[in-house]
């Protein structure tokens, strides 16, 4: 069970990791409002648009924190260490085209904007700079999420704290030092720059040189193809006990290389492999899309400020979102949290039951196996199934244990959303009784002051906190899931049916306010809401959810150990039998001999694996549980999964 302590101490750390950079942010905004309101302006349109190309890939971020701590919460490190390279070359590939297709729109966009010729002036290099810097950008949010999947988050708000130090200082010595505005925005560009970089580059160097938070084995993310089967091997062993039960069983790794007449079994049997790469790049596109669409609400409402409001409307809509920005960054703290701790405990459960599985995929081949060369093999399975617990009606079961995932997860995600609740309260009261002081702080401008001031905007600004706050904590929750295609779904519905029409009508409006434009906002934030918690609460944590989420997680780690275990015992087979003997034609036979069931058991891993989900799948499961797989009895098909006590 997770603490509370061990979970405010890991939100805690998450918060400031998501915040400081963000706060960095306002800060710089800040000090440029009290040099120049054109500085302010330029420096707002240019962070806002080229995050969009940074951000929109934040899969890089949640996305990899989820699959990572998934798979070491498995005891899977070689396929940690495969989503890790994933991720570092998703990485490489998103910044390049984020560079190229920024660099290629700049005009198009400060067109779109209506930009002053005063503030395209200043605007214009520093957009190059921060463009320039999107690969470097992507590589850091890379290694944020491989640390959070590591369980390093610690190591990963340092190197935030670190960058957001540098390059506040960096600004505030521009600000401070520069002779001309056009002077204090290349420094600034310069500190950007390097700043990204070197983050980047310390990323890297942490995800290499860390081991996964708990455990003394580094995650093999350098390791060559060669010893990629031996690494993966000891860190299985080493975290279930299995080197024992291996050895009995016979099944040690290959010294030699298969024979040419198994090259096309082997290939057969290894194409579980590409699973992971494959689930990979479908949940990546799933989350580019909701961040693309998350981006373009903000996107989306800047150029409607920008058109609408003028210069100063701009540079107080620029204000209003950082402040919403940074609160929600402080609470995206408790669902880093949430993606963590749940995607461990998913993981968890999902190793047990590739475990269980394996198992009786085992023992399914020994009953076609010849007994005298496989008595002993026999006799270890039995020995090693008859430790494990077993449900009412003696079948195996994946969640029977002392203390049952699912309760643990339960807890995890109330706790994390009464956590983010309070913070939304907090956020709330700071903004009713500091709005002059804030206000003060962020310009000197009378006229952005004005609109600032405006009741209607800061009202909703605050009043919007506790229901941004549980927004942003089921975001982290489903995201443990893995339930990356619902995410999808949820955000292009809210854009498309809701945000949207309400922009459109803001903007055919006569009098268009500031309000108006954040009213947007909400709106598709309390569509959010109400989706996230219905598939949370409805779905993800009612036993018969849950256990749907423990098999659509652990068939690809079942496809990949049977194919390695398979290829270990042909290898072993080959090594003991005599060259050109007989044990070599009655090892061919045994093989023709189980072709059918071993077609029988790869098609059935095959229909089980994860695949890209249809637009419309998790709309049909909500409110299904009634209608599941029923025997007529009521029982449900998969109950030998679920523990005696599960609630139904």
């Amino acid at each position: 069970m997770v603490s509370t302590g061990s979970l405010l101490r890991l939100s805690a750390s998450a918060a400031v990791m998501n915040a400081i950079v963000p706060l960095a942010v306002m800060a710089q905004l800040a000090m440029l409002g009290r040099r120049a309101t054109a500085l302010q302006a330029s420096f707002g349109l240019v962070v806002t648009a080229t995050s969009f190309g940074s951000v929109v890939f934040n899969f890089l971020v949640d996305g990899v924190t989820a699959k990572v701590g998934k798979s070491v919460g498995a005891g899977r490190y070689r396929e940690a260490a495969g989503e890790v390279k994933m991720a570092f070359l998703a990485a490489a590939v998103c910044g390049g085209v984020a560079a190229a297709t920024l660099l290629a729109l700049r005009d198009p966009l400060f067109s779109l904007f209506r930009a002053t010729p005063e503030i395209a002036r200043h605007a214009r290099p520093y957009f190059f700079v921060r463009s320039a810097a999107a690969p470097a950008q992507c590589a850091a949010n890379a290694a944020s999420g491989c640390l959070g999947g590591y369980g390093r988050v610690h190591a990963a708000t340092a190197l935030s704290v670190g960058r957001a130090l540098l390059e506040a200082a960096a600004v505030a010595t521009a600000v401070a030092l520069a002779k001309t505005d056009k002077e204090c925005f290349a420094w600034i560009g310069f500190a950007y720059a390097a700043c990204a970089f070197a983050n980047a580059a310390f990323g890297v160097a942490l995800v290499v040189a860390l081991p996964p938070k708990g455990s003394a084995n580094r995650v093999p993310v350098l390791a060559s193809f060669s010893r990629r089967v031996s690494l993966s091997a000891s860190f299985d062993e080493a975290d279930d006990g299995a080197a024992e039960r291996r050895r009995r069983e016979g099944d040690e790794l290959p010294t030699s290389s298969p024979s040419v007449g198994d090259d096309d079994e082997n290939e057969n049997e290894n194409s579980p492999s590409s699973l992971p790469f494959l689930s990979f790049l479908a949940d990546g596109a799933s989350m580019f899309a909701r961040s693309f669409l998350l981006q373009g609400t903000f996107f989306g409402a800047m150029v409607v400020a920008s058109r609408e409001l003028g210069p100063a409307g701009l540079a107080a809509h620029n204000v209003v979102c950082q402040l919403w920005m940074l609160s929600s960054y402080v609470v995206d703290g408790f669902a880093t949290a949430g993606t963590v701790c749940g995607a461990r405990l998913v993981g968890e459960a999902a190793g047990k039951n590739a475990a269980d599985d394996e198992r009786d995929e085992n023992e399914n081949e020994n009953e076609n196996e010849n007994e005298n060369e496989n008595e002993n093999e026999n006799e270890n399975e039995n020995e090693s199934s008859a430790s494990l617990p077993t449900s009412a009606d003696g079948s195996h079961s994946v969640l029977s244990f002392d203390t049952p995932v699912l309760p643990r997860l339960r807890s995890v995600c109330y706790r994390v959303l009464a956590f983010g609740l309070v913070a939304g309260a907090c956020f709330l009261a700071l903004f009713f009784l500091a709005e002059a002081k804030l206000v003060a702080l962020f310009t000197s401008d009378e006229q952005v002051a004005a609109f600032l001031r405006e009741r209607s905007a800061w009202r909703i600004l605050a009043l919007a906190q506790p229901l941004n706050a549980l927004v942003f904590v089921y975001d982290g929750l489903v995201y443990a899931f893995q339930d990356f295609a619902y995410a999808r779904e949820l955000m292009s519905t809210g854009v498309g049916y809701v945000f949207l029409p309400s922009l459109i009508y803001v903007t055919l409006a006569r009098d268009t306010s500031l309000a108006d434009v954040w009213r947007c906002k909400v709106a598709l934030n309390a569509w959010r809401l109400a989706l996230l918690a219905a598939r949370t609460h409805g779905w993800s944590l009612t036993a018969r959810g849950f256990e749907r989420q423990v098999r659509k997680n652990g068939n690809g780690i079942v496809a990949t150990r049977l194919s390695a275990k398979k290829t270990n015992q042909r290898a072993t087979r080959r090594e003991r039998a005599p060259p050109g003997g007989a044990d070599d034609f009655v090892a061919g036979a045994m093989e023709r001999q189980n072709a059918p069931a071993r077609a029988a058991g790869a098609q059935r891993n095959r229909a089980d694996a994860v695949g890209v989900e249809s637009p419309t799948s998790h709309w049909r499961q909500l409110g299904s549980a009634a209608r599941e797989d029923g025997d007529g009895s009521g029982d449900d098909v998969e109950a030998p999964l679920l523990s005696r006590g599960s609630p139904r």
